[in-house]
């Protein structure tokens, strides 16, 4: 009889028979290639594509940045997993070499499968490929992970069985099937590349046991598993604001610490933890104030079963003139999930979005907002425009500057410009006005409230603003601007009869450029050397750029907005040294008297505003 070895090199791939599958497959020697968002999400659309495409059932997937598992059921003919994986790898690794401009680079190894023939076995591996990024320690809350099944699972399926999934531990994962697993093991052991987190050795998972991984676990995943490029992967909107506010580079989740809670009845920030409360949509942690003694929890939106993505988007669907009926067709087509035209409106009642009460209902609904993506230092800006709006604007060279700006905007000046966020005028002269509870705090504290995470709260901000308020004509402007045209300009002058402001930044800007030249631009840890990287141009560039969040008419005035999460802490000569090279940029190229703008940056207290 003939033996078969199975080596570490070349895993055995046993496709015999119908059934549930448990596949891995890491990256070429281990190294975090997917380390941005970008990379991740092409990965899983890619999966769900192929796995459509060859009929495989995914029950379970996770994706970090140097490897993958997904658990999925097969079909008839399991052989062509082999085709799907190749396919996988071959497009995937196409389209992150062209990302990273390494052209003939080898991006994965093989994959192992194994057949799962235990339920005991299925359900330890479903427990551990939902909280695979918890394991590596990217997150603490694996729902918060957008590239893993966690939050889907937890949606979708009963709440009985979801409870009997996590009750399995995840530290080691030792439920043997007929075959499969022990090579699988070996190999790991051996020194294979491929990822360590696949452990098939340990103690038997006992049900009904806590889902809290040890704390050795976490320490372990902590210190050695997740790479620190990948912690970093984020989405663009959040990304370009932990560039311009480091302070808060370290918001990292939806649940904020002590010190930055304030306390909901008295406004204390005497704020310790007291505690959790269990609800339907998960575990919530909960505050005490020491002044007052009361209780409250740091969510901004109620639990709700439903995602906060698929109520917004029904929102701005509504908002586009789309009937009920429509957003449910859509939400059940984009999301598989079935909702009442009852639910939708009453989300409509519920929010009161203010631009419904306005609507161009006889507009396409594709019409009512045109969208353009433009990619500057590896970041994608979603620049839109709201048609019905922006037509209720006076300013005509804006309009046809916005209108224009997809086929005239020269990208390459972004990559080597210098960023308006760089620059810090000490002289400049404002006069801030702090105002509370305005419109803009309001619309932002209704659209935080669909923001799971914290890299989610500026791209929630500025679609709800721009589709649902009745200012927002525009958000994510790309504005540049040179030393010449700034000096040049007559644009930057003030105009209809007013005198000039002595104070005002295009004065101290055209007078030699002394607002960019007075304050050194960042420097690298080793003196003499430039820092160039995504979030910064270089220092001495003649020309700089930048992106405004939103821009709103309203009073007869063009509002310049930047939305900050932390506007109390941050640095008002910065970011009024931002703004003002925005409205200066935005009045060399659309050719709008300084006189007519102003600029503001909000959150969802406080707004903070003054005059260019």
């Amino acid at each position: 009889m003939k033996t078969h070895i199975s080596w570490p090199h070349a895993p055995p791939h046993r496709l015999l028979e119908k059934g549930t599958y448990i596949v891995t497959c890491g990256t070429h020697q281990k190294q975090h290639i997917l380390n941005t968002s970008q990379k991740l999400t092409l990965v899983r659309d890619l999966l769900f594509e192929l796995a459509n495409k060859y009929d495989w059932q995914l029950q379970a997937w996770a994706i970090l940045s140097n490897h993958y598992h997904f658990v999925a059921g097969s079909p008839d003919d399991t052989t062509t997993l082999k085709k799907m994986l190749s396919t996988l790898h071959t497009l995937s690794a196409r389209d992150i070499n062209r990302i990273d401009n390494t052209q003939g680079r080898k991006v994965w190894y093989n994959y192992y499968d194994s057949r799962i023939t235990y339920e005991k076995s299925w359900l330890a591996r479903l427990k551990y490929v939902h909280h695979n990024p918890v394991h590596h320690g990217v997150v603490e809350n694996a729902e918060l992970y957008e590239w893993c099944s966690a939050a889907w699972f937890a949606r979708e399926s009963p709440n009985a069985f979801v409870k009997t999934v996590n009750s399995f531990k995840i530290d080691q994962v030792k439920v043997y099937d007929d075959f499969g697993v022990r090579q699988l093991d070996g190999a790991l052991r051996s020194g294979s590349s491929m990822p360590e987190d696949m452990e098939c050795g340990g103690s038997t998972p006992l049900l009904n046991t806590p889902a809290k991984q040890s704390n050795s676990a976490l320490k372990r995943a902590h210190s050695k598993e997740a790479s620190p490029q990948f912690k970093s992967a984020v989405t663009r909107s959040e990304s370009e604001h932990l560039q311009d506010n480091p302070q808060d580079s370290k918001a990292v989740s939806s649940e904020r610490t002590p010190k930055q809670l304030r306390c909901k009845y008295c406004n204390s920030t005497a704020i310790v933890k007291a505690g959790t409360r269990k609800l339907k949509s998960g575990i919530k942690q909960l505050y005490k104030c020491n002044d007052c003694l009361r209780k409250f929890s740091s969510l901004h939106r109620n639990a709700k079963q439903t995602d906060p993505e698929i109520i917004l988007k029904s929102l701005i669907a509504a908002c586009r003139s789309a009937s009920y009926e429509e957003i449910r067709r859509f939400i059940e087509r984009r999301y598989q999930r079935s909702i009442s035209t009852s639910a939708i409106s009453k989300w409509v009642k519920e929010y009161n979005p203010p631009y419904l009460k306005k609507r161009a209902k006889n507009n396409a609904v594709s019409k009512i907002v045109i969208s353009n993506v433009f990619t500057h230092r590896d970041l994608n800006y979603n620049f839109q425009i709201h048609v019905p709006k922006l037509a209720d604007c006076p300013l005509k060279e804006l309009k046809e500057y916005l209108v224009k700006l997809p086929g005239s905007i020269d990208h390459h000046t972004f990559e080597t410009a210098s960023r308006c966020s760089q620059w810090l005028n000490p002289s400049l002269n404002i006069n801030v006005k702090h105002s509370q509870n305005t419109q803009a705090c309001k619309d932002a504290l209704k659209a935080l409230q669909f923001a799971k995470t914290n890299y989610q709260r500026h791209d929630v901000v500025e679609q709800f603003m721009l589709n649902c308020d009745c200012y927002t004509i525009a958000s994510e402007v790309p504005v540049w601007m040179s030393l010449s045209e700034c000096a040049g300009s007559t644009a930057l002058s003030n105009q209809g009869g007013s005198t000039p402001d002595t104070s005002a930044p295009q004065n101290m800007e055209c007078a030699g450029s002394t607002a960019l030249s007075n304050t050194p631009a960042p420097q690298s840890s080793k003196s003499g050397v430039e820092r160039l990287s995504r979030a910064f141009g270089p220092p001495h560039s003649e020309t700089v750029s930048g992106h405004i969040d939103l821009l709103q008419w309203k009073f007869n005035t063009l509002y310049i907005l930047d939305f900050k999460p932390n506007t109390r802490k941050e640095n008002k000569q910065k970011v009024a040294s931002q703004l003002s090279l925005y409205a200066m940029a935005l009045s060399v190229r659309a050719g709008v008297p300084m006189d007519r703008m102003r600029c503001a940056w909000f959150d969802g207290e406080d707004f903070y505003s003054f005059k260019p």
